[in-house]
């Protein structure tokens, strides 16, 4: 007869990933790059009509050729073609084009004048799922395309206050950030009224449900902000409308971003850490909870003793801890008494088992989060089989988190905001399912979510795949909660029956 079969939530946890990468890699072929490329197509179309409306006024030239080239570079990615600006620089274009192709960290001026930025276009290489070819009826396609667009609308920004001050580099003048504030104003214009607004909202629905929301001023909050500030952008030339709208900025916390994920200089004598500055995107990658985690161990969020303690990366084991796995904090021991990042990493824990469950179901990203903290160490192992009460399982169960973790992290690497500092059949034998129920529970959860979500988000839509996501969700959904039932009984040491 058969071997008996264990039924690990290493096995349940890899089908949750597989799936999912799957899953989200066909709506983005059939219709979140669709959905982009119409949009940017919309946008460049229009923007010589917003432009046309400031050309008399030449201290709008700076700005408009920022949001023309912003366009043209996001669709020229998206198109793989070169598309050039109509009123940009064309050799700002080339060199931008260029650094994307090269993939290389670079130094350039980007919506400034005589100051350089620093732009990671590494993070423009295609990985994961995005350089795999997809076989489909016309043929073999990639997503590669769509990555890089993506990776330009959600990386590259308009800095609508003052990076953090450092003895490296010349304060930000006023003059530099107005720039870059009328160029935030006159893309949102152009979003706002070349009649596809409701791509970007469907696009921004689907990803912030599946990953979270985004960690910087998004078109919206700017539309909100801009028409309770300003009757256009041309008032900003006012000085006290500028500190009005500049007061405005810095008063909401959901205007900041809380992870740093582009290189800023920071001053390392002060005891303070330097204030990320309000960064405006298009489609903005997305914070994370685990990411916001590895920002605030690093440099130059270690203060100890009045001094910036040199952290250059954090350790996988950081995002364990802080979800609450007791067995990743002993192991951080040599670690947290080196770099001194105790009382950081203390915080940090107090946050997060602060959230309550809406914020763990608030997308899926959360959700499988939630699920992993189901698998730490118990407060109490009375009622377990003794080979979970040993340091042994539970280490082989931090295991199961970081793999899990990783595989998360690797099928939402274009979203996710990074830190700073990738026909058979046969019989049923004998099964044991590894006991924990609260794990199936909220992979439960998160297939029910799934479910609703892409059956109202793609209602209406010519989505080929729709009926196929939503059945698997709704299967998964089921075989979830029987593994639930089937651990709890365990657990209680009550015997199964047939049904």
């Amino acid at each position: 007869s058969d071997l008996p079969l264990f039924l690990s939530s290493d096995f349940i946890l890899n089908s949750l990933h597989i799936s999912y990468d799957a899953i989200l890699q066909t709506i983005e072929w059939q219709f979140l790059e669709p959905n982009l490329l119409e949009l940017l197509h919309a946008m460049y179309d229009h923007f010589p009509v917003v432009a046309a409306q400031y050309r008399s006024d030449s201290r709008f030239d700076d700005a408009a050729g920022d949001v023309d080239l912003y366009i043209s570079v996001a669709l020229s990615l998206a198109e793989d073609e070169k598309i050039l600006p109509r009123y940009g620089s064309v050799e700002k274009y080339d060199e931008v084009m260029n650094a994307a192709a090269a993939e290389q960290m670079v130094e350039m001026e980007l919506f400034t004048s005589g100051r350089n930025r620093k732009i990671d276009f590494s993070q423009f290489t295609p990985r994961g799922h995005y350089n795999k070819e997809i076989y489909t009826t016309g043929g073999t396609i990639t997503l590669e395309k769509y990555f890089r667009a993506m990776m330009w609308l959600g990386r590259i920004d308009f800095l609508l206050t003052a990076p953090p001050e450092n003895p490296w580099e010349p304060d930000w003048t006023p003059e530099e950030l107005l720039r870059m504030q009328l160029g935030a104003l006159l893309l949102n214009e152009v979003l706002y009224d070349c009649g596809e607004l409701d791509n970007l909202r469907k696009h921004e629905e689907i990803i912030t449900f599946m990953v979270g929301p985004d960690d910087n001023l998004t078109p919206e909050e700017l539309k909100d902000l801009s028409d309770h500030t300003l009757s256009g952008a041309g008032n900003l030339f006012d000085e006290t409308t500028f500190g009005l709208f500049m007061e405005k900025l810095n008063a909401s916390d959901d205007y900041g971003q809380k992870i740093m994920s582009n290189f800023f200089y920071v001053d390392p004598m002060t005891d303070d850490p330097g204030n990320l500055p309000v960064s405006f995107k298009m489609l903005g990658q997305k914070f994370l909870v685990d990411s916001y985690v590895f920002s605030e161990v690093v440099f130059d969020r270690i203060i100890y003793q009045g001094e910036k303690i040199w952290r250059p990366m954090p350790d996988p084991l950081d995002a364990m801890a802080a979800l609450g796995n007791e067995d990743a904090l002993t192991l951080l021991e040599q670690e947290l008494d080196n770099y001194k990042y105790a009382s950081n990493l203390a915080g940090l824990r107090y946050l997060v088992n602060s959230y309550d469950e809406d914020f763990w179901e608030q997308s899926l990203y959360n959700t499988w989060l939630g699920a992993l903290r189901s698998l730490n160490p118990p407060s109490s192992a009375a009622g377990l089989p003794y080979f979970m009460q040993t340091t042994a399982w539970h280490h082989e169960k931090l295991n199961t988190q970081l793999t899990s973790w990783a595989q998360l992290r690797h099928d939402n690497i274009l979203y996710g905001k990074q830190s700073y500092t990738g026909g058979t059949s046969c019989s049923f034998p004998v099964t044991y399912v590894e006991p924990y129920p609260d794990l199936y529970h909220r992979l439960k959860v998160f297939a029910q979510n799934a479910s609703g979500f892409f059956d109202g988000v793609f209602s209406g839509e010519m989505l080929p795949v729709k009926t196929a996501i939503i059945d698997y969700y709704d299967r998964y959904g089921e075989i979830m909660e029987m593994l639930e039932g089937i651990a709890s009984r365990e657990l209680q040491q009550v015997p199964l029956t047939e049904a």
